[in-house]
């Protein structure tokens, strides 16, 4: 067997499997490889806190819980959003621009109430436009001529372009020098008051050369047998595509099994990864002393990888096939039940009627999973949600709650396969 990195032997002559691009398996050229940087990563550089200039700001900013570099790395967009250059906006259309002043004043406006009217030149190496900013008369000092901006609003087709968030500095271009054109997109990331998706946008572009310092967990033969690039060139491809498949190839690393199951000649092995972001974040906010809003999250995330890991192994042991939407199913019924003691513990034994709630009734699934994933979570927390409502109606009344009757119902849940397991949480 081949052990990637090695040295194949073709007759006399020794060949040495050649390096290849980002999540494919097009050969790297010889250019390519001497131009590639060389990273020699320092991982404390991600705990360096971040410093913002004002205090609505910084206090959006910890809503987010982005307090270090590194978290602001780990900030995944949501979603994207046009990007363009100033001579192929479109009128009517929400776009993102990177632009520099040329000049800026004010006016009054006449309409009772409203702060003078901030109208700027602004333009790009396509062309020039004129960008309005409603209530905001402190820009004319904040951006005199020169600054660059990035700029997210709506163009009127005639020169004019409507401004709805905006921060300073940023830049679209490729990293080839390639300016943002028709086709291109620009990341845009969950925000808060204070904080908008052009300005995390604009302080992730700041500190992109600190991806180098991103740590990497998972095994390279498992990263190779997978072709999944490293964190850090996945993190990368979120917030910075270059083309097509960088974002999908970023999203699926990044979203890899907190459960890795390895076929072996003796049969199958299990381990369990969890991301140690979340590891860290739950060091610092401990859920064992106080489940909140805050932590439950990761408190979750590691969860589901510990069901994963017990059920796959106790399954496997018992030579017994599992699969996706049966592990799926348990994690979600495992998340409830160890919620419910924890919160009841904490509580100082009175039973958590609001976790129910807390765990089915809020949740948004994720727009960018593929149909067959997306079916098989909504499957999934369907069933889960039905069976553990009906744990609280059997188990759960005036006088308390039945714990040891509600545990031994839980057993029995934990040891179905997968159809029956399926067909007893809908009954």
């Amino acid at each position: 067997m081949h052990t990637p990195g090695s040295t194949l032997s073709v007759g006399s002559i020794r060949v040495r499997p050649m390096a290849r691009a980002f999540a494919s398996t097009r050969p790297l050229t010889r250019e390519e490889m001497i131009a590639a940087p060389v990273r020699w990563p320092r991982p404390s550089r991600l705990r360096e806190p971040l410093e913002p200039p004002a205090k609505k700001m910084a206090e959006g900013m910890r809503a987010l819980g982005l307090e270090t570099v590194g978290d602001l790395l780990e900030h995944l967009p949501s979603d994207s959003r046009e990007a363009r250059t100033v001579a192929a906006l479109r009128a009517g259309e929400q776009a993102t621009v990177s632009v520099q002043v040329r000049r800026i004043s004010s006016r009054p406006v006449r309409r009772r109430g409203m702060r003078p009217l901030v109208e700027a030149t602004v333009f790009d190496a396509s062309g020039t436009m004129r960008a309005t900013f409603f209530n905001q008369p402190w820009l004319l000092e904040r951006y005199p001529p020169g600054t660059r901006l990035l700029l997210h609003g709506k163009s009127d087709g005639r020169g004019g372009f409507r401004v709805s968030h905006h921060a300073p500095g940023g830049e679209l271009a490729n990293d080839d020098g390639a300016s943002a054109g028709d086709s291109d997109a620009v990341a845009h990331y969950p925000a808060t008051e204070g904080v908008s998706s052009t300005l995390i946008l604009t302080l992730v572009g700041a500190a992109r050369e600190a991806l180098g310092d991103v740590t990497e967990s998972l095994p390279a033969a498992t990263r190779v047998s997978e072709c999944l690039p490293d964190r850090s060139s996945a993190l990368a491809a979120m917030h910075f595509p270059r083309l097509p498949g960088d974002l999908e190839a970023g999203r699926r690393r990044l979203a890899f099994e907190e459960l890795l199951l390895a076929q072996t000649a003796d049969g199958a092995g299990v381990s369990l990864y969890i991301d140690p972001e979340v590891l860290s974040r739950l060091e610092q906010s401990n859920p064992m002393g106080a489940l909140t809003e805050g932590n439950i999250a990761d408190y979750c995330t590691a969860l589901e990888g510990v069901s994963h890991f017990v059920y796959s192994a106790w399954r496997l042991g018992g030579d017994a096939p599992v699969s996706l939407l049966e592990l799926e199913t348990q994690a979600e019924v495992d998340k409830y039940a160890a919620t419910v003691f924890l919160v009841a513990d904490q509580q100082g034994g009175a039973y958590p009627a609001h976790v129910h709630p807390w765990l089915f009734d809020r949740v948004n699934f994720d727009a960018r999973l593929e149909p067959e994933q997306y079916e098989r979570y909504r499957t999934a927390h369907r069933c889960a949600a039905n069976f553990c409502r009906r744990l609280e109606s059997r188990f759960v009344g005036r006088k308390g709650a039945r714990i040891e009757a509600m545990v031994r119902e839980l057993r029995k849940f934990y040891r179905l396969g997968n159809t029956a397991k399926l067909r007893y949480a809908m009954s």
